[in-house]
């Protein structure tokens, strides 16, 4: 990244510009997505996450589920590429 600003510029744009969409579609189903400023997303998926996230494992996707009191309903997901992203959120899709 130090010899090649620009690329790394670039890399963070990109991962910047699928958390966003990825927060849309997350949000245009309904879920609640809280406020980010990293590489991931913390999604409520409105039931126990840990059984969500196995379901998801049977579809390639690997998240982590939150198990803090108050948040067992949360999933922790990282962003990819696009087409990670649109993988997630289609097994999501037939998990929920």
């Amino acid at each position: 990244a130090l010899r090649a600003p620009e690329g790394m510029r670039a890399a963070v744009a990109d991962t910047l510009a699928e958390r966003d969409r990825v927060a849309d579609a997350l949000r245009a189903r309904g879920l609640e997505v809280l406020p980010s400023k990293g590489n991931f997303l913390f999604v409520n998926v409105a039931r126990p996450s840990g059984p969500v996230a196995e379901a998801l494992i049977d579809h390639g996707v690997i998240v982590k589920p939150w198990k803090q009191p108050g948040y067992e309903s949360f999933l922790r997901v990282s962003i990819g590429l696009a087409a990670e992203n649109d993988q997630f959120l289609g097994a999501l899709e037939a998990v929920l």
